[in-house]
Parts: C-alpha cells; structure tokens; sequence
C-alpha cells in the first residue's frame, strides 16, 4: 500500500506538517482518514494526534487555513477546524496525545482500524499499525483492539455497526459478544451522541440491514425498551410479521422505494428526491427523520391491542396513542422541535392515507384537505403508507391490492404536483380582506371561512376575489338563518 500517497493527494497535509515542524510539535495523522484511504473511500475528515497543546496548535491551523476554530472538549484538548478549500469543506480534528508516545494512544484507541497512524514530521512517511489493522482492513473485519473498549466509552458499541453501515463490514465474533456482555452500559451515554450515531445509521440506503444487526446485539431495546412488547405481538391476516419485525420491513421498503423513485414515480422523481433532501435540522434531512418515524409507526399497538372472540386482532387507536409514545421517546432522544412536530404528525395521520385509498373514489376535496392538514408533510406520509403497505403481505393480501395502494398513491401525488391539479389552491383571499368586507373580528371564524373559500376553490365553484367574496356573502347569510332558527326554536 502505497502511504506516500497521502501527502501527495492532500493539500492541508503539507500546510499543517510544515506548521508542526515550525512550532516543533510531534504531529500524527490518525485514525478514520488512514482507514478511508486505505479502502479507496474518500474522506474530508482528519484526525491528528498532538504531542503537545492540540488546542493551541488548531488555533493556529485555522488562521493560516481561514478556517472557523471550535473548541469540542477543552479538558480533553480536543478542538475542530472547519475550512475550505479547493470547494471542498474539511473537517479537521485536532486532539493531544493519549499516553506518552503514539504506540500509548493506539492502544486506547476504539477498533484495530482506526489505530493506525502516520508521522507527519518524519522524514519518511510510515504506516504505524500495531494491531494489525490492515490485516482487518483486508478482510473486511470490525475488531476491539481492548477487552475494556467499551467500557472506556459505550458509545463504540453504537459505532461499531454505524462501520459495518459505512463500509460493508462484519463486527468479528468475540466483538459481538462483548457488545452483547456490555449493552446495559449504553444507558450511561448522552442521549445526543446516541441520537447522533442512530441518524448516522440510517442515513445509509440500506439502513435496515443494520438496524436488524443492532437490534441482534440487544442494543435497540437499550436504547428503545418500547420496542420490546412488540415483538411478541402477533398481527392479522394481513400481515404476515410481528409488529418490530413489520416495522423493520416498513424501512426496508421505503429505502426500496426512494431508490426506485424515477421508475415509481416517473413523472415527479426529482421533485420527490429534492423534497426528501430537505433539512429538516441543521444535521438532518427529511428523509432520514422519515426512516426514524417508519420505525416508530405502530409502537402504540401494544397497548391498544384488543382480540375479539372470532380471534380477529384490532389495534383501535393505535396511531394516536403511537403519537404520544413516539413524542416521549423523541424527548428522550433529544430530537429537535422539528423533528418532534414531523414524527407526531405523521405517526397520528399514518392510517388516514388508507382509509382514502378504499374510498370508492378519492374526492378533490377529500385529498386537498388531507395535504392541507399534513402541511409540509403530505407526501412523506403517503410514500410511508406505501412501504407500510408494501411490507405487508399476510394471506388475505393480493397482488391486485398492492397494485391498487401503489396506483392510488401515485395518482395522489401526480393531483399533488401537477400544476393542472387544484389540490392545493392559491390564496386569493386574506383574511384581512374577509374582517374589512363582512366588518367581523378576528378569531376562528376567519380561519374557518378561509378553509371554505379553499374548498370552493377546488370544487370548482369560485375563481377569483370577487366571486370568493360572493360565496362568503351566501355562506355567512346561511349561518345566521340557521343561528336564528336554532335560537327561536
């Protein structure tokens, strides 16, 4: 394997070195970067190892880089630089020196791959791998360099299948033990680098595979013990899995959606994959926050489950108690007020996309209210609906009612986009303008003749102000009749 590589390849390598020989500081490059380069991945994230003040050093770093400086542990002496260059944004971590020399701070190191390191003030550029991490490397293996790796820090247990995820791995077998040994001490972890690895996790197109494996390790239920009574919960003749075991399936067939967007959905693919691209958070897109919630979509059936003498089981309500669950796990995990308000909407409305689909016919009127109620969210809830319906498939599930669920659901989406389509009218009133021209005064009222001048709009009955006006003049005319009547009566 050819090291030399490195310096050429990078061009902050050289900066940095230089500025470590300058100030006369021993400098490693350690860790993930080395792994990645290792796999031919690309990587603009570097780890450095310090021999001396690391928090110092990356101040400097980021003034000759114009970078930004952020201080992550100062009792650690652990800070990051943020810069650009050539368009691309780099992450450079700086840290100091664990232990008296580099052999010290390998060996307290998390897996075999990421200790290895490389001299950067050496007149010769050397792999320093004192726990075979290449021979790991080359067989595809996640290997604990330490029986007290995760007891140092349980998050490695967490980020020994974000690995697997990231590089197609397997966690070796003695590893797995120990996670399985080690698992309760998950709980001393903070709930946002929990959260954090879990988003990591997912953001990966086949994140199932993986969530199934960290399931495996007894890791899931650690972390979300409101899964556990799930498993044992027996479903239909619909569905032909536990619920856990269905809602695995569920993100199964999501990710098999998005990644078959442009031939599910021909017409509006690009539309669909930017909106799914969309942060929802600083750190988070919507569609990984959908895969969270695909997880998370039936954890009120336990509670709600019920079985009626002919043996017929019923989740009644489930969506709504599932709504509540979900909240509280979300405040636990630390999710953003975004991501709180996305998951609860969706988790609540999940069944309602359903209940259209076996309508006789899907109104206009039915739909826009559904995508005015869903707000932002219309279309994640109906692409959850359709993996929902795709991962079941018990003995009373036809070829013929997936296909139905798959060609309504597209239609809907089709009424949703197309610019032909009055699904989602435009504001032709204010409600300003209804309190000016009927002298009322704010509140609920207003909101609710809005919606009406909405409806009228999609029904086809108005086209413009004028006409909207009009439509209010009958309808607030019709509202005092009745108010009359019902107060004479």
């Amino acid at each position: 394997m050819n090291i030399d590589k490195i310096k050429i390849c990078n061009p902050p390598l050289s900066i940095i070195k230089d500025l470590s020989i300058k100030m006369n500081l021993p400098l490693y490059l350690v860790g993930g970067y080395i792994r990645d380069f290792l796999v031919n991945r690309e990587s603009n994230d570097y780890d450095f190892a310090i021999k001396g003040d690391a928090l110092s050093f990356a101040q400097k770093v980021a003034e000759v880089l114009g970078g930004t400086f952020i201080l992550l542990e100062k009792e650690r002496g652990t800070a990051r630089v943020v810069c650009k260059l050539k368009n691309q944004t780099l992450n450079l971590d700086f840290n100091n020196l664990k232990g008296e020399n580099i052999s010290e701070d390998l060996q307290m190191r998390d897996f075999t791959i990421n200790a290895l390191a490389i001299d950067l003030t050496s007149a010769n550029i050397e792999l320093i791998d004192k726990n075979n991490g290449v021979q790991d490397l080359q067989e595809k293996i996640i290997r604990i360099i330490s029986p007290n790796t995760f007891q140092d820090d349980p998050l490695r247990m967490l980020r020994a299948v974000r690995l697997c995820c990231k590089l197609g791995f397997e966690i070796e077998k003695d590893t797995c033990s120990t996670i399985v040994k080690s698992k309760g001490l998950i709980s001393n972890v903070s709930a946002e680098r929990i959260t954090n690895e879990i988003y990591l996790i997912l953001s990966s197109k086949n994140s199932s595979f993986f969530i199934t494996h960290f399931d495996k390790l007894g890791l899931f239920e650690e972390i979300i013990p409101e899964i556990i009574p799930l498993k044992e919960i027996k479903q239909n003749g619909y569905h032909h899995l536990s619920v856990f075991e269905h809602s695995i399936a569920t993100l199964a067939q999501l990710e098999g959606i998005v990644s078959s967007l442009e031939r599910l959905f021909p017409g509006w693919h690009n539309e669909i994959r930017k909106y799914l691209n969309e942060p929802i958070t600083k750190e988070h897109n919507r569609l990984v926050n959908l895969k969270l919630i695909s997880l998370f979509h039936d954890i009120g059936k336990y509670e709600t489950m019920t079985q009626e003498i002919s043996g017929k089981i019923r989740f009644i309500g489930h969506e709504i108690l599932g709504a509540k669950i979900s909240s509280k796990i979300a405040s636990r995990l630390k999710l953003g007020t975004k991501e709180k308000k996305m998951m609860g909407l969706i988790i609540r409305n999940h069944m309602r996309p359903g209940y259209l689909i076996q309508a006789p016919t899907i109104t206009n009127r039915a739909l826009h209210r559904f995508f005015r109620d869903m707000g932002q969210e219309g279309i994640s809830s109906l692409l959850l609906t359709l993996a929902d319906r795709y991962a079941t498939l018990g003995q009373k599930v036809s070829p013929e009612d997936l296909h139905k669920y798959y060609q309504t659901i597209n239609n809907m989406i089709d009424k949703f986009y197309s610019p032909s389509q009055t699904i989602m009218p435009p504001k032709i009133l204010k409600g300003s303008e209804i309190m000016e021209h009927f002298g009322l005064p704010s509140g609920p009222l207003i909101g609710k003749l809005l919606r009406e001048v909405e409806e009228a709009f999609v029904d086809k009955k108005i086209k413009n102000k004028q006409e909207a006006l009009e439509f209010l003049a009958s309808s607030l005319k019709i509202m005092v009749t009745v108010t009359l009547f019902l107060f004479y009566a």
